[in-house]
């Protein structure tokens, strides 16, 4: 079940930071519907709870090695899934930033995701057998 999951998160993390890096300008404009019309988001966060809590339940693992990355994404989706669901107004904060910094941030995530992404992807589908 462990490297099932360890398998998942590579694959979702490298096409998350594929996708962040290559289409940025349409995170963007789904970001900034989330924000305005906060509702939609409630189905984002059941599937953050569902993955982060999955990821951590069955992948808790704490070791010197890139596979703590999957550790540390299931727990990044639960709290991020979990404070969002609990404080909806957090995302107020969010409404004035401009659209420059939100590509910016949603690039430099592209740029982390796919890194961490491609590195559980060699090691998980090349390294081991």
């Amino acid at each position: 079940m462990i490297l099932i999951v360890e398998k998942v998160s590579a694959i979702f993390i490298l096409a998350l930071g594929l996708s962040y890096l290559l289409n940025s300008s349409w995170w963007v404009q789904y970001a900034k519907l989330l924000i305005n019309q906060s509702f939609q988001l409630l189905s984002l966060l059941f599937l953050m709870l569902i993955f982060g809590s999955t990821v951590v339940v069955t992948h808790n693992i704490w070791v010197a090695s890139p596979i703590v990355i999957v550790t540390l994404f299931g727990w990044a989706m639960l709290f991020k899934g979990f404070s969002m669901m609990l404080f909806p107004r957090l995302l107020r904060g969010f409404q004035n930033l401009d659209e420059k910094i939100v590509l910016t941030i949603i690039f430099v995530n592209g740029i982390v995701l796919t890194a961490a992404g491609g590195i559980l992807f060699y090691l998980l589908f090349f390294m081991r057998s």
